[in-house]
C-alpha cells in the first residue's frame, strides 16, 4: 500500500508537467517540442514590437481632415506597437523637425526628395507624440544627420526635453516629452539613388559626424539615449561601396556616446537582377532568410563586444521587413502575403534569440502603396497579425524552448542566399509575469504538409491537458485579405496567387487543442499555444 500511495503521489504532484509527453510519446510524430519553464534566458525587450511613420504624405494617411485617422490609432494600439520611428528613413536626412511645429496652418509645404512629389506638414513633433501617448508607445526620432547640423539636431532635443521651452508650451504642451531614443541619420552609407548620394558618407566622416551630434545632443539632455549607424557583417544585401568596413570602423570611434547600434539587416528577398522564380522558390528561400540574419546578429555582436567599454551598447533594428520588386508585375505586391508573415514571425524569433536586439522597427505602420502593413483603405495585411501574436499573445520572460523536426533545402534567390538544412518548425517560449502561464510560439515553414508535433513541457507543474491555440494561417503561402494598392499606382501589379486567396480573409484564429497527445500544425503557420497551470 505504502509503494502505491507513492506511485500515485509521484504521477499527481511530480510529473503532471510530463503527462503531454507521455501521452505523445505513443505516437507517430514528424517533431518534438520541448519547453523547459525551469529555464530562464531573459526577459523580452518591449521595444521590439516597434514601427515606422513617415512624415510626408499626411504621416502615410495617419493625419486625416485635421485629426488623427481614429481606426488607424485603434488598429496601433490593438497591435500593440511599443515604438514609433519618425520622420522616416531617407526622408529623415532632408528634414527641418521646424517645420513640424507651431500653428499647421503656417506650416511650410517641402519637397519630399525621395521622390519628385512635395507635402505640407500637419503632422510633426507634436502630432506624434500625440498618436504615441494614444497607443501607448515610445517615439524614436532620426534627427537629419545627412543634409543639416548638430546644433538643429540639438534644438530638437531641447524642442522635446527642455522644461519650459517656449516654441512647445505655444504649442500647447507646456510638459517636456522626455524623449529618450535618439538615431543619428539614416543609412547614410548609401550611394544608389541621386538622393542618397547627395548625403553618402565614408564610414569614418559619419562617425565624426556622430560624435559631434553626440556632444550637441547630450548637452542639452545627458540623460537621451543615441543611435549610430552600423551595418551587420555578412549581410548578403550590397550597402554601397563601404558595406564591409562600415561597422569595423565606426564602432571603435563611437563606443564612448553609443547606447546602440542601428541596423536594417533583415529586408529579403530583394528580386534583383529581373528574372522568373517559381512562387516556392522565392518563399522557401524568403523563410530562410532569417537563419543569415541570425548569423548577422551574432557577429555585430561578437564585434561590439570588443569595443564596449564605457557604456553597454544594444542592438537597434530600426527598419526591418520583406521587399520582392517595384517593377515585376507578379511579386510586387507579395508583402502582404501570409507567407511574409511567416517570415516576419520568424525574424521576430530571431531577434528574441539575442539579447542584445532591444529595438526593433517593421517598416511601416500604414500607407496606400505595398510597404504599409496596414493598407490605404485602413485594412490589416497579414503581416500585421505577427507583431499582435507576440505582442498580446507571448510572455515576458523567455525560457528555454526547441523543436527537433524535419529540415529543407533553399536556393539562392534574389539577396536570399541559398540555406541547408533549414528547420521546418522552430520555436521560442516564454512565461507571463506572474509565472502561471507558458506561451509556446512556433512557425511552420513547411511548403504544404501539416506536421504532427509532439510538446513536452518542463518544470511547469499542473499543466492542463487543453490549450488555447492561436492560429495564422491560410489555404497558401500566398493567401492575402485583398486587393489594395491604389488607383495611381503606376505599375501593373499581379494579385498574389489568384483571386480566390482573398476570398477568406487570413486572421488569427483562436482555438482550443488537446495537446495530451501530438498536436497537427497547419503549413505555412505561425501557431502559439497557451498553457495554463
Amino acid at each position: 500500500m505504502r509503494m502505491c500511495r507513492w506511485i500515485i503521489l509521484l504521477f499527481l504532484f511530480v510529473l503532471p508537467g510530463f503527462a503531454s509527453a507521455l501521452a505523445a510519446g505513443t505516437q507517430n510524430v514528424d517533431a518534438v517540442c520541448t519547453v523547459d519553464a525551469g529555464v530562464k534566458l531573459g526577459t523580452v525587450p518591449p521595444g521590439i514590437y516597434g514601427t515606422n511613420v513617415e512624415w510626408f504624405n499626411n504621416a502615410n494617411g495617419l493625419w486625416k481632415q485635421g485629426g488623427l485617422d481614429e481606426n488607424l490609432v485603434c488598429l496601433a494600439r490593438e497591435q500593440g506597437v511599443t515604438t514609433v520611428r519618425f520622420p522616416g528613413g531617407t526622408l529623415s536626412d532632408f528634414y527641418d523637425w521646424r517645420d513640424g511645429v507651431g500653428p499647421r496652418s503656417m506650416r511650410p509645404r517641402r519637397p519630399h526628395h525621395t521622390d519628385p512629389g512635395s507635402s505640407p506638414n500637419p503632422f510633426g513633433t507634436l502630432e506624434l507624440m500625440q498618436f504615441c501617448s494614444r497607443i501607448g508607445a515610445k517615439p524614436l526620432l532620426t534627427v537629419n544627420a545627412g543634409n543639416n547640423d548638430p546644433e538643429l539636431a540639438a534644438a530638437w532635443v531641447d524642442y522635446c526635453n527642455t522644461p519650459g521651452n517656449a516654441q512647445r508650451v505655444a504649442d500647447g504642451s507646456p510638459d517636456a516629452y522626455a524623449v529618450q531614443l535618439w538615431e543619428v541619420g539614416n543609412e547614410l552609407y548609401l550611394d544608389g539613388s541621386v538622393a542618397e548620394k547627395s548625403i553618402s558618407t565614408s564610414p569614418r566622416e559619419y562617425a565624426n559626424r556622430f560624435m559631434q551630434y553626440a556632444r550637441a545632443m547630450r548637452h542639452v539632455d545627458p540623460t537621451i539615449k543615441l543611435m549610430a549607424l552600423g551595418i551587420a557583417p555578412s549581410y548578403s544585401i550590397p550597402f554601397g561601396p563601404y558595406s564591409s568596413e562600415w561597422s569595423p570602423t565606426v564602432l571603435p570611434l563611437v563606443a564612448s556616446e553609443a547606447d546602440y547600434v542601428a541596423i536594417h539587416n533583415a529586408y529579403f528577398p530583394f528580386l534583383f537582377p529581373r528574372r522568373e522564380w517559381g512562387e516556392k522558390q522565392v518563399y522557401q528561400s524568403l523563410w530562410a532568410a532569417p537563419e543569415a540574419v541570425g548569423r548577422s546578429l551574432s557577429q555585430l555582436e561578437a564585434l561590439i563586444a570588443k569595443v564596449e567599454k564605457q557604456r553597454e551598447i544594444n542592438i537597434a533594428v530600426t527598419e526591418w521587413g520583406a521587399f520582392y520588386a517595384f517593377d515585376d508585375p507578379h511579386w510586387t505586391d507579395h508583402v502582404k502575403t501570409l507567407g511574409t508573415a511567416v517570415y516576419a514571425a520568424r525574424i521576430m524569433q530571431v531577434f528574441l534569440a539575442h539579447p542584445k536586439v532591444k529595438l526593433a522597427n517593421y517598416f511601416k505602420f500604414t500607407d496606400d502603396n505595398l510597404m504599409g502593413w496596414v493598407s490605404g483603405q485602413g485594412e490589416p495585411k497579414v503581416p500585421y497579425y505577427v507583431i499582435q501574436l507576440f505582442s498580446r499573445h507571448f510572455g515576458t520572460r523567455l525560457v528555454q524552448s526547441g523543436i527537433n523536426g524535419p529540415t529543407y533545402e533553399s536556393t539562392q534567390v534574389g539577396f536570399a542566399r541559398a540555406e541547408s538544412r533549414v528547420p521546418e518548425l522552430t520555436s521560442v517560449a516564454a512565461l507571463n509575469e506572474a509565472g502561471d502561464r507558458l506561451y509556446v510560439n512556433i512557425v511552420s515553414r513547411s511548403w504544404n504538409q501539416p506536421r504532427s508535433v509532439q510538446i513536452n513541457i518542463q518544470n511547469f507543474p499542473g499543466v492542463r491537458s487543453k490549450a488555447v491555440a492561436w492560429v495564422l494561417t491560410g489555404p497558401a503561402p500566398t493567401a492575402h485579405n485583398g486587393p489594395d494598392l491604389p488607383d495611381w499606382w503606376p505599375l501593373p501589379a499581379e494579385p498574389p496567387g489568384g483571386k480566390e486567396n482573398w476570398e477568406r480573409p487570413v486572421r488569427i484564429e483562436r482555438q482550443k487543442w488537446d495537446v495530451s497527445g501530438s498536436v497537427t500544425l497547419p503549413p505555412h503557420s505561425v501557431v502559439v499555444l497557451e498553457f495554463e497551470r
